[in-house]
């Protein structure tokens, strides 16, 4: 399969390409096999590239119980807000100026929001392998790098395969309303507000310039916030759930 670069283009950083990493084949037991474990997502000057986590080749899926005990500082509440988002953050479900994206998710429920992918869709992955992300953009000044999988055994066009998750950047998305359940808001939310509304996560990066809390579940399913320091507030979202439903 034929690996490529794709650009973002948005006026105010610049996204690293997308890379194609395929899996071991599947068992019955696990939708999709494991990556290696990657740092979160380090905020940089919006004049510097965007430092992607390193997506490896990938080892066998383990059961994650453990991870699952770990992560029970969030509280699953299974009941919505007036807006329709659930409060549970591991339901995988964001606002974007008002649209209510759940992921995993269809290629066609995404083009439906109106992201349109800034190069031709006819790119095709492997049988169970994903993307580390394709750019979209939404208007002039609007776009997201999504991560499609293919959980079939065959190769299928980026248009028959699901979107796994999202990188989502306050400096990409300035115009936009960008809300996580329990009322997270993307260049609104502080560092204590991601605490009180989910609890301790389940790890946290502390780096010069942003903290990282990282609320996850296992290798596939989690959603990591980034709040830099120089704003106080989040800036950038990084949400995922490769898990075929």
């Amino acid at each position: 399969m034929k690996k490529y670069i794709v650009l973002l283009l948005v006026c105010l950083m610049t996204f690293t390409g997308c890379v194609t990493v395929s899996l071991p084949e599947k068992t019955e037991d696990t939708p999709v096999n494991e990556v290696k474990e990657s740092e979160p997502v380090k905020e940089v000057e919006e004049s510097e590239p965007v430092k992607e986590a390193e997506e490896s080749e990938s080892v066998e899926l383990k059961e994650s119980e453990s991870l699952k005990e770990a992560s029970n500082d969030v509280e699953e509440v299974k009941s919505t807000n007036a807006q329709g988002i659930s409060d549970d953050l591991y339901s995988y479900e964001v606002l974007v100026d008002g649209d209510l994206m759940k992921f995993p998710m269809s290629y066609d429920e995404l083009t439906a929001f109106g992201w349109e992918f800034t190069y031709e869709d006819t790119e095709v992955l492997e049988g169970n392998s994903y993307t580390s992300g394709l750019t979209f953009t939404k208007g002039k000044d609007n776009a997201m790098m999504f991560r499609f999988i293919n959980f079939s055994d065959s190769d299928k066009s980026v248009q028959d395969c699901y979107v796994g998750g999202a990188r989502i950047s306050a400096f990409t998305t300035e115009d936009m309303h960008i809300e996580l359940p329990k009322g997270i808001v993307l260049e609104e939310s502080t560092y204590d507000d991601v605490k009180e509304a989910y609890g301790e996560p389940t790890k946290e990066h502390n780096f010069d310039d942003s903290d990282v809390l990282s609320y996850k579940i296992d290798r596939w399913q989690y959603v990591d916030i980034s709040i830099r320091k120089e704003q106080g507030t989040v800036t950038s979202i990084d949400i995922n759930n490769m898990v075929e439903e």
